[in-house]
């Protein structure tokens, strides 16, 4: 199934993603023309009647049964090593759904959990330690991690068992088009698009937020597909979203997007997570589904197929070693 995405750039009013591969842009007249190309969701043209809630965990329980069938052809039980610094609610839930998916289908997951104050060399050690270790096919250093500890110690993780595109090797060869796998959330939102057949030409994209999670590598990939989106950082006015037909959120801000910001019939991708009143939110406010085209839900949308996507990367990079 092909993705068309031919975009042009949204203007910033602040002052201020297959897939993998860099590809130059091309024309693909032959299959979508101005005149009937029209952006569909599960094989439907997209309308103000048809507005589409994406179902993330049906996404995910499909992806699972194929990797659970991946798994049982395998000799030997894969391994996946989680790094865990500091203390909060929200991450401690992600992590808890990473081991839970883990456990279904046949991956041993191993939890390394350190308190906020723990010394950096004690951290750094356990990571090259693991990383040395022939049982192991993946880590993960669950960001953030406390501001008082190195920024590369996401580089202590070989990128030959880098599942979160987050060491400098494995972003390297991602941004050149060159990396077997997406990070997570660029992959959620890829398989988005190839399920829900999302075909778009001359629209506006933007992204909020530029962290390593969500932001920086949703820019890279789009900029890979020949897009340069406008792109938003913490501070910067947001009224310009208004403009955007596509808008790709991680701001981490609760409900920052408001009805007035986002364009009627705007294709939303909430990847954006935080704690408010007591459960999970997304950086879209619950009033501007109304407007959208198609949104993904916090939580049940982009958070469960990014963490079987996640997996999906761990069976990939296994199958090479």
């Amino acid at each position: 199934m092909r993705i068309f995405l031919t975009m042009r750039c949204g203007r910033l009013s602040g002052p201020d993603f297959p897939v993998g591969h860099k590809s130059t842009r091309t024309s693909h007249h032959n299959h979508c023309s101005p005149h009937n190309c029209h952006a569909f969701v599960a094989g439907r043209p997209i309308s103000p009647d048809n507005m589409i809630k994406v179902d993330g965990k049906t996404i995910q329980k499909d992806i699972k049964r194929k990797l659970c069938a991946r798994c049982a052809q395998r000799e030997e039980t894969m391994r996946l090593d989680l790094f865990y610094i500091g203390s909060n609610d929200t991450i401690e839930t992600y992590i808890a759904l990473k081991k839970r998916f883990g456990e279904n289908i046949g991956v041993q997951v191993v939890g390394h959990t350190f308190s906020a104050d723990t010394k950096e060399e004690k951290i750094r050690d356990s990571l090259q330690t693991v990383a040395n270790s022939k049982a192991v096919d993946g880590m993960v250093l669950q960001l953030p991690v406390p501001e008082t500890l190195a920024d590369d110690l996401r580089n202590e993780i070989p990128a030959s068992e880098d599942v979160d595109v987050l060491s400098d090797d494995r972003r390297s060869a991602f941004s050149a088009g060159e990396s077997a796998i997406l990070p997570p959330v660029v992959a959620a939102i890829a398989e988005i698009c190839r399920r829900h057949e999302i075909m778009l030409e001359n629209k506006s994209v933007a992204v909020v937020g530029r962290g390593r999670l969500v932001g920086g590598p949703a820019v890279t990939w789009l900029q890979n597909q020949g897009i340069e989106p406008a792109v938003y950082e913490k501070g910067d006015d947001l009224t310009g979203l208004v403009s955007a037909d596509v808008i790709i959120s991680g701001a981490g801000d609760p409900h920052v997007i408001t009805p007035d910001i986002n364009n009627e019939q705007a294709i939303l991708f909430d990847a954006g997570t935080s704690q408010s009143d007591g459960g999970l939110c997304g950086d879209v406010h619950p009033e501007s589904y109304q407007k959208a085209r198609l949104i993904t839900p916090v939580p049940g949308g982009i958070g469960p197929i990014t963490v079987a996507k996640l997996f999906e990367n761990l069976v990939v990079l296994a199958s090479k070693s």
